[in-house]
């Protein structure tokens, strides 16, 4: 996560692999059930606030190896997910430009439609006020940022400015050549003999 951080560019992004785990209780399979909510929570605290594309793919039980036979025969008659619809689910939740999709959970429960999570809102009591800090905390960073921006372009006009001044001083210079250069020195040697400076 750190390099995503740092490294410029719009084209980043994170895409976690949860289950229907993350949603619903898997019977007999606690640790499993509770790491995958904790995928799908991890993405919704990254997706707040990070500088790249985040999703978090939910697929139910894929046709692979890594699946137990006795869960298989459990499963049987079921329909199941492919590894190339997964993996074109998260190639999609990865290259969507949509903003709205963003931080969105893809649901893959059967071998049916894709469906996106719509994010839940809680917004009562201590979270309401929670919620309105954070949006405060948002407007004063991207104000903040717009700020810079602008800072940067008034810095860039003024550095601009200064080479421009540096490039005529030099060519008058090279023009007017040597006495201007002596008459400068004479001046500061005679202000500095008499006390001026």
């Amino acid at each position: 996560m750190h390099y995503l951080f740092l490294t410029p560019g719009a084209l980043k992004s994170l895409v976690l692999i949860g289950s229907m785990a993350s949603w619903q209780p898997i019977p007999f399979a606690p640790l499993y059930t509770a790491s995958k909510h904790a995928v799908l929570g991890l993405m919704r605290s990254l997706s707040v606030n990070a500088p790249l594309r985040l999703a978090c793919v939910h697929p139910f039980f894929v046709s692979t190896n890594i699946v137990d036979p006795i869960a298989l025969l459990f499963l049987s008659g079921i329909p199941k997910n492919t590894v190339q619809r997964v993996a074109g689910t998260i190639f999609y939740a990865a290259t969507n430009p949509d903003e709205n999709t963003n931080g969105a959970a893809w649901i893959l429960a059967d071998d049916g439609e894709t469906l996106m999570a719509v994010k839940e809102e809680l917004k009562m009591g201590v979270y309401k006020m929670i919620d309105r800090r954070v949006n405060s905390v948002k407007q004063s960073v991207s104000f903040a940022q717009s700020i810079l921006l602008e800072l940067n372009v008034v810095l860039h006009s003024i550095a601009t400015g200064v080479r421009t001044c540096v490039a005529i001083l030099w060519d008058v210079s090279q023009v007017v050549g040597k006495p201007i250069v002596i008459a400068a020195l004479g001046v500061l040697a005679a202000k500095t003999a008499l006390g001026y400076l």
